[in-house]
């Protein structure tokens, strides 16, 4: 074979080698791309919406390719300084996850992303700074943070909307609200000389209800043991007022017998102790039934 015929051959074969490299591309399944024709973007590749990864034909030298992530991405906002409405100094970290929907909008907003980065961090810290100015410092370190985050996050997925930069907002969080540390520990005292007061508070109002119901439960109980005592009396009366009357019957009908049972009565609650001594004389009409007893 003649050689200047193999030399052209081969450089033919290298044209062709090169023109495929730069004719044929691959777009793997978990990216999307944008299709640029001398410098301006002409078309998508297995953006939202489209099922086409694989292998690629572009015009070689006139078309060049850029490629987004198809999957969510996190744009990590840390060390924000952040003022409360009771103008405590606070300090956030905070994480955006959000998807390109779009990759034509977001190559024309957004460029890429290190230029979302840019774009989207000054967003976040002003919606955010927006929300904790509505809520006192102590309210957020108690708990109140999700309420900001939920809140800022609809704010951030309206502007970006609004802006038209081909992404979806998917989630806001607040990994870190803290404070400055030469004001932690003043915030933290504060914090818990106010939780000490107001449970002194609520202990004195336990303690005044308390009395209340105690004093309102004695009084019951008086009224009760008043009632009680004169339905006693009372029983005690119609019990001696019957007593007497039996008594008169009795005494009427048999005047010794009442005589001998009144004698009986007086001897024994005189003697009931069991250690009385009693000194009288022997005729003493006290002790007349001791000596001759009942009937004489």
């Amino acid at each position: 074979m003649n050689r200047n015929l193999m030399i052209g051959l081969l450089a033919l074969a290298f044209v062709a080698i090169a023109a495929a490299g730069n004719t044929l591309f691959i777009v793997d399944q978990r990216q999307q791309a944008v299709v640029m024709r001398l410098g301006r973007p002409d078309h998508t590749i297995n953006a939202l919406g489209q099922d086409d990864a694989g292998l690629q034909v572009k015009i070689p030298l006139a078309e060049t390719v850029v490629r987004f992530d198809r999957q969510n991405q996190a744009l990590e906002v840390d060390g924000q300084d952040m003022r409360a409405q009771d103008q405590q100094h606070l300090v956030v970290d905070a994480t955006l996850r959000y998807r390109i929907v779009d990759p034509l909008a977001y190559l024309r907003s957004l460029g890429d992303n290190e230029s979302a980065r840019t774009r989207l961090t000054p967003l976040i810290a002003g919606a955010l700074r927006e929300r904790f100015a509505t809520m006192k410092g102590a309210d957020v370190i108690a708990g109140g943070r999700e309420a900001i985050a939920g809140a800022a996050l609809g704010d951030v997925a309206a502007r970006v909307k609004a802006a038209k930069m081909g992404i979806q907002v998917i989630d806001l969080s607040l990994k870190r609200v803290g404070l400055p540390s030469a004001d932690e520990a003043a915030v933290y005292e504060r914090m818990k000389a106010a939780r000490q007061q107001e449970a002194a508070q609520i202990k004195a109002q336990g303690e005044m209800d308390a009395a209340v119901v105690k004093a309102a439960g004695d009084k019951n109980a008086a009224v009760i043991l008043a009632d009680a005592k004169a339905e006693a009396g009372k029983i005690m009366g119609d019990g001696d007022a019957k007593r007497a009357a039996l008594f008169a019957e009795v005494y009427g009908r048999d005047p010794q017998f009442a005589d001998f049972y009144r004698s009986m009565a007086a001897y024994e609650k005189t003697m009931e102790s069991g250690d009385t001594t009693v000194l009288l004389s022997s005729d003493n009409g006290f002790l007349k039934y001791f000596k001759s007893g009942p009937g004489k």
